[in-house]
């Protein structure tokens, strides 16, 4: 078996396990590396949101005054998510 890696129909690039009979058909392969599909998008979105308004980055003038503030929001509600995706646990 080879990996290849193609971009699907939905723009979205794409790794797989192949053997010689399905390499001009990766989609029918065996997928490698996480889903992103997966992720639990509305459970982002709602941590976003909270951590936001709990940091008071309600403006433009906020995300600019708070240093790596708005980096650790952003992290802290993809972070944990995206690594139990790759472990499996979602």
């Amino acid at each position: 078996m080879e990996t290849v890696i193609w971009t699907n129909n939905e723009g979205y690039v794409r790794r797989a396990l192949v053997t010689p009979a399905t390499r001009d058909t990766p989609e029918k392969g065996v997928p490698v590396g996480p889903d992103v599909h997966r992720l639990d998008w509305d459970g982002i979105q709602r941590d976003l949101n909270n951590a936001l308004q709990r940091e008071g980055l309600l403006t433009w003038d906020d995300v600019q005054r708070s240093g790596d503030t708005l980096r650790g929001i952003i992290l802290g509600a993809m972070r944990n998510r995206l690594i139990a995706l790759y472990r499996g646990d979602e």
